[in-house]
Order: structure tokens, then C-alpha cells, then sequence
């Protein structure tokens, strides 16, 4: 799909991941409405990523599924090995790891609200524009065709991928897929990524209400 096809108003910008990149780059340009269920964790699977849209994020982040499997400075790692997504911000080290679990039942509360409101909105609101980085064309096929599944409206995918090679210049792509936009960006500082290279590929992107 070529870049200009792709710009314009939508009701709705949607993270897909693969980090908290996506969700800080929508929030900073005035995009983002909600947290979405995918907003702050990590999901680097893309197979795993359209089993949880095709089951309508059925078991997500379920208790059963759950694995600490590190620590940072103030918070525990946890896995859903289920769907292969990460938790980094969720569960505090002040709990200590006899009590970690007692985060639990807030969390998955505020999941599973996150979640409903992203199923709503995907499906009532058109058109809507998906956002997900570090996606091979390959990957980008199989998960249109899991939004397919969900959508009731119109909707685009973005795909972002930071360079390989380290070049600091914005490459749009066309894939050849309709409905899928591809673009490469310089991968920034951190992970919030390159302002200015967000900055230029949401240029013509706003929000109706």
C-alpha cells in the first residue's frame, strides 16, 4: 500500500507493540485515547500475537500462565507463557517475591477492562489505524488477516521497523499489501525511539472525533 493512501483521519490509533514505544510515540503526538492491552508490555511473537487477536484475548494474562522470570531496580519480570508477552511494570519489588501475587488480582481488573475497551473500539469504531514495530512483511500477511477476523469497519495496518543498518533517514515501503503501510526509522536513544522520525511518519495522521 503506498504511504499517501494510508494517511488521514481516524477514529482510533491502536497499538499492537512490539513495545512501549508504540504507545509513548501515540500518547506524545495527541493519538492515543486509552491504554490499550498491549500498551506497556513486551510481545515480540507475532504467531503468538494473532492467536490472542483470533481468541479475542481469551486466557490473556491469565494467573495459570504466569512466570517471574526476572527483576529490574523496582519492579519483577513476569512472562504469560501462553501468548509469550511480558509484563515489566506490573508487579513492584516493594511486594518482595513471597508476595508478588498479591499485585495480581488489580492487574488482571485493569487488563481485562483495557482489553474489553480495545475489542470495542476495534470493532464500533472505523476507520481505525493499527500500529505495531519490528514487523517482517511475512508477519505483517498473517496478522491482517487476524484483524480481518475482528474488524467490523475499515481499518489500516503500520508497520515501523527500525533500520538494520543504522541509517538516520525515514524509508516508506510498499509491500504490496492492501491496507498495509511499512516504514523504516532510525531506532533512536532509547526506547521511546526517535521523535523526529515519529514526527515525520505520522505527519497527515489526525484524529475525528
Amino acid at each position: 500500500m503506498k504511504w499517501n493512501d494510508c494517511t488521514g483521519s481516524y477514529k482510533a490509533y491502536l497499538s499492537l507493540g512490539t513495545t512501549c514505544q508504540t504507545a509513548h510515540q501515540l500518547q506524545r503526538l495527541g493519538l492515543r485515547q486509552f491504554a490499550g492491552p498491549l500498551d506497556w508490555f513486551i510481545s515480540d511473537s507475532v504467531p503468538d500475537l494473532v492467536q490472542l487477536i483470533r481468541k479475542r484475548f481469551y486466557g490473556f494474562m491469565e494467573f495459570d500462565h504466569l512466570q517471574l522470570i526476572d527483576r529490574t531496580y523496582d519492579h519483577f519480570v513476569v512472562r504469560d507463557n501462553a501468548y509469550e508477552v511480558v509484563s515489566f511494570h506490573d508487579f513492584p519489588r516493594y511486594l518482595t517475591t513471597e508476595r508478588i501475587w498479591d499485585a495480581y488480582p488489580p492487574f488482571k481488573g485493569k487488563i481485562d477492562r483495557r482489553v474489553q475497551r480495545f475489542l470495542r473500539t476495534a470493532r464500533y469504531s472505523s476507520p481505525v489505524l493499527f500500529i505495531r514495530t519490528q514487523t517482517s512483511k511475512r508477519e505483517a500477511i498473517q496478522l491482517k488477516a487476524a484483524l480481518n477476523t475482528l474488524m467490523y469497519g475499515k481499518f489500516r495496518l503500520l508497520i515501523v521497523n527500525n533500520h538494520a543498518s543504522g541509517l538516520h533517514t525515514v524509508m516508506h515501503e510498499d509491500w504490496g499489501i492492501d491496507g498495509v503501510s511499512s516504514v523504516n526509522i532510525p531506532s533512536g536513544r532509547d526506547w521511546k525511539g526517535s521523535d523526529q522520525a515519529w514526527n515525520t511518519i505520522m505527519r497527515g495522521f489526525t484524529l475525528s472525533y
